[in-house]
């Protein structure tokens, strides 16, 4: 199964969904056809108020309206055309040449001006020859007419506008994937001047170290996802501005105030629309646009946060405008008895909610809550939109959004239950008191994990089974089984670890399934010098990528694999894998970097602890503690003869160099790049978002003094 092919086919379907909906620009047929109703309404009656087809069913209403048309449209065969055509397709009956024989008849027979012309004519009463027109009255209801349709018309010109504006950044990233891809970035020049835009444009944080790193709203884009983000922005304020004009003595508004709060109002609202589904299409999972740039998921994220924040500001200027134009003219009452505005008050409502909701502050602290009600915002702000612009022609564009959203959820569940399988035994084991162990099955063929992929985990246990959180998986050394290693916190992960730490051996067997698998794989094989840079529970992204150069004959560079972790029993979680990189020492350099190195924190890994020597260390000491009512004792683990003990650590990791303290990340990435200046370079980055910062910034800056190539790779997913 495919999913590229149903969302090739699903994209496809929306553009039609798009394409067909009700909405049509104006022209000139349009504004001579309103000005020609309206002065004809002002000195004659043709039919009784219940003919809705009088304009095309009588014949004097016919010959009138065709008349005035005609009239206006002498010199102009494109305004005679369009005339027609609004004509033809407000009568189906009629025909072109129908409507010139009309004009050559009506104009033997046309009463210029029945009130000079006709003895005591009233023009309530019905008649039955046709008349000219008023002049006055034509232009003012066409200048009127034309004014507010040309606002209506740039609004969905400006609306498409912004839509080829990410088709046109997503067309950048696509090409660029592609020469990725095929390998022709390779043989591009390393100029100066390219150097000089990757070391300042599009690879630096916006500040000096400040990119993973959460502020208020979340974490900060880079430069270039600053900059995109920035001319998005702008245009929606020029968008919003421009185009719309005061005329002067409109019949449509008695004040110029009105005028103008109803056309930006308009302009608003219909730009709202378009922006719509660019945020819900950017804050799905399952988004066509990451397979094919090969951004990551947090990317696309970060770009659905700021869209949705500059759709929220549309549309609170939408909901101003309009507010201030029916409180102005004292409709509001009418309006709050009209469901088509009440809605639009619970469109805003939500929007306005999920603006001040987004807050990393209240996504960090309260993830589920934050998550299943921005949802339910999210519903409720899609059917209040759809309510409110159902009977305003742009009612297709919800039913889009809709169908996008739908899409996606639907392609979570063909991941969770026929890539995957549905819920499967899985054990969990606790490790080092931080971390839990998941062993999962999975089927080879339809569920392939890659270096850096990354699924959705749902535990089938009744406290979280409504959860899901995104974890790095790699392939367990047996055959057909997964390994994630999750970090023990706040909420599901902490109940989760106190049920299995009350288990037989810290293990237990629970159902597990998995949405997925997501991320992009990045092939380093081209690559003369590789290094990851990884720090917790953030290894297994860097080391399945150093796992796959090792084995890989095609692979002829070296690679230098750091991993930052506090205590020594963080080894208890990761041995195994360590231990499988032994054999390649000739191709990779494994650091790892302890730093509370003297906390002497061991674990209890049967193949790193096997000896009885080295168990025969790990005594315990019974404390006592002295508390308000009585005393208590407490068995704490103190080692003794710790460097022998570190010796015989050591022995069984001979391929690995230990380091004590926090490492100073931008020396060491500093000479590891002094070391690589032959061939090209990448560095990966998968660990805490102010190590990831501190190397972004060293890589950016150090770009410009060398002369091969270096790539930067950022594996930290965060939203």
């Amino acid at each position: 199964m495919n999913l590229k092919i149903y969302h090739l086919i699903f994209t496809r379907l929306s553009y039609l969904v798009i394409a067909d909906y009700s909405w049509s620009a104006t022209n000139e047929g349009d504004y001579i056809s309103t000005g020609c109703e309206s002065s004809l309404d002002d000195i004659a009656t043709f039919c009784d108020d219940s003919d809705d087809e009088c304009w095309c069913d009588n014949i004097n209403a016919l010959g009138s309206m065709v008349y005035c048309g005609y009239e206006h449209t002498v010199n102009s065969s494109s305004s005679r055309r369009h005339f027609k055509d609004w004509y033809l397709d407000e009568c189906g009956n009629l025909t072109g040449t129908q409507l010139d024989e009309v004009y050559e008849n009506v104009t033997k027979y046309i009463v210029a001006d029945p009130f000079t012309s006709v003895p005591d004519y009233n023009s309530s009463a019905i008649i039955d020859y046709p008349v000219g027109y008023n002049q006055t009255t034509y232009e003012e209801t066409y200048n009127a007419e034309k004014s507010g349709d040309e606002v209506e018309n740039h609004s969905v010109y400006f609306g498409a506008g912004l839509i080829a504006y990410w088709a046109g950044i997503i067309l950048i990233g696509a090409v660029l994937r592609l020469l990725r891809i095929t390998g022709l970035n390779r043989h591009f020049p390393n100029l100066f001047l390219s150097r000089l835009i990757r070391a300042k444009f599009t690879l630096p944080a916006l500040t000096k170290k400040k990119h993973a790193s959460n502020w208020l709203w979340g974490a900060i884009p880079t430069r270039i996802e600053s900059l995109i983000i920035f001319i998005w922005f702008a245009l929606c304020v020029i968008f919003c501005a421009t185009r719309i004009h005061n005329l002067k003595g409109n019949v449509y508004f008695i004040t110029t105030h009105r005028e103008l709060a109803t056309y930006v109002g308009n302009r608003a609202g219909i730009l709202v629309c378009y922006m719509m589904i660019l945020t819900f299409m950017f804050g799905g999972r399952n988004n066509f646009f990451i397979w094919l740039t090969g951004w990551k998921f947090s990317t696309f994220v970060t770009y659905h946060k700021w869209i949705a924040r500059t759709t929220v500001l549309m549309l609170f200027v939408h909901a101003v405008s309009y507010l201030f134009k029916i409180s102005n003219n004292g409709s509001y009452p009418y309006y709050m008895q009209d469901n088509f505005y009440r809605w639009g008050c619970v469109a805003a409502v939500c929007g306005g909610t999920m603006f001040l909701q987004g807050m990393a502050f209240l996504r960090r602290n309260w993830y589920e809550m934050f998550l299943y009600f921005h949802i339910v915002l999210a519903v409720f702000f899609l059917i209040g939109a759809w309510r409110h612009v159902d009977e305003l022609g742009f009612q297709n564009f919800a039913y889009a959004t809709c169908a996008m959203w739908c899409f996606d959820r639907f392609i979570r569940l063909v991941r969770i239950w026929i890539l995957f399988g549905g819920y499967k035994k899985s054990k969990v084991k606790a490790v080092a008191d931080e971390t839990l162990e998941l062993i999962v099955p999975y089927n080879k063929t339809t569920f392939r994990v890659n270096p850096g992929s990354f699924a959705f985990v749902y535990f089938g246990t009744w406290k979280c089974f409504w959860q899901s959180h995104p974890f790095t998986m790699i392939p367990y050394p047996e055959e057909g089984y997964v390994k994630i290693c999750v970090k023990v916190k706040k909420g599901c992960t902490s109940s989760l670890y106190k049920e299995v730490m009350n288990c037989p051996e810290k293990e237990k067997d629970i159902y597990i399934s998995l949405e997925g698998p997501y991320g992009s794989y990045h092939n380093l094989t081209s690559y003369d010098h590789v290094l990851l840079y990884s720090g917790g529970n953030g290894v297994p992204g860097p080391f399945a990528y150093a796992r796959e150069l090792c084995v890989n004959t095609n692979f002829k560079g070296f690679v230098k694999f750091y991993w930052v972790i506090r205590h020594w029993h963080s080894l208890d979680w990761f041995y195994d894998e360590l231990k499988s990189l032994e054999q390649y020492s000739d191709k990779i350099q494994i650091v790892i970097c302890l730093s509370r190195y003297k906390d002497f924190q061991f674990g209890e890994h049967d193949a790193l602890y096997s000896d009885s020597d080295i168990k025969e260390n790990n005594v315990k000491v019974k404390e006592t503690k002295i508390s308000d009512s009585d005393s208590a004792q407490e068995e704490k683990i103190m080692p003794l003869q710790d460097q022998e003990l570190l010796a015989k650590i050591e022995s069984k990791l001979p391929h690995v160099e230990f380091r004590e303290g926090r490492p100073d990340i931008e020396q060491i990435v500093v000479a590891d790049l002094n070391e690589a200046t032959v061939g090209r370079t990448c560095v990966m980055s998968c660990a805490h978002s102010n190590m990831c910062d501190d190397i972004r910034y060293v890589v950016s800056r150090e770009i410009l003094k060398k002369n091969n190539p270096i790539d930067f790779i950022e594996e930290l997913q965060g939203w």
